[in-house]
């Protein structure tokens, strides 16, 4: 297994607000009357959720960062990234969020999307622009079967800078954000009837 050197993952503080930013500007991308809810939102670390237990207590787990309800009975969750391709090509994920995310799905029995801001798109890091068309998508269902390559890397995890193991998809395997809600929408309005 190889190991990526990084010079990412230098500023926990700088990199929260940033994916803050570009939470909400996935959000203004959902048509008008969608119900969100930012799980990170006004927080200063990770998105949680809570499964109480046979005992009482609650364990919490790493969640997604937005979901999302589309109407009639559609929800979709999401996790955000703000990012580039690893190489031009790659978008990795750490296999402890993946199975996470997996976890997640199996208890609510919802789509559970790895939903990707491209930021080389919109003029690097710090670009400010946000258009659709920037934006890809796949559910952890289809990621979680295959990958392309899988190699430690720099990440936050608990705020701090670690290497984690982590696995890595070709861009061609996503969808185009703007397919995939415009699919959704419309199995919304096909429920109203």
């Amino acid at each position: 297994m190889r190991e990526a050197q990084s010079a990412h993952c230098v500023d926990v503080s700088g990199d929260r607000k940033l994916g803050a930013i570009w939470e909400g500007k996935f959000c203004e991308l959902l048509c008008p009357g969608t119900i969100i809810m930012q799980h990170q939102k006004d927080r200063h670390g990770s998105a949680v959720y809570g499964e109480v237990q046979p005992c009482g207590t609650i364990v919490w787990s790493p969640s997604p960062d937005v979901t999302a309800w589309h109407g009639m009975g559609i929800t979709t969750h999401h996790e955000i990234k703000h990012k580039n391709a690893h190489r031009g090509v790659l978008f990795g994920l750490e296999v402890y969020r993946i199975e996470y995310l997996q976890r997640f799905q199996s208890r609510v029995g919802q789509g559970v999307y790895y939903t990707i801001h491209d930021h080389d798109c919109s003029g690097g890091k710090y670009g400010t622009t946000n258009d659709i068309k920037h934006w890809v998508t796949q559910t952890i269902e289809s990621l979680a079967k295959e990958c392309d390559d899988e190699f430690s890397c720099a990440t936050y995890r608990n705020g701090k800078k670690v290497k984690e193991l982590m696995r890595f998809w070709h861009r061609s395997r996503f969808d185009q954000f703007e397919d995939v809600l415009d699919n959704i929408e419309m199995a919304a309005i096909r429920t109203l009837f």
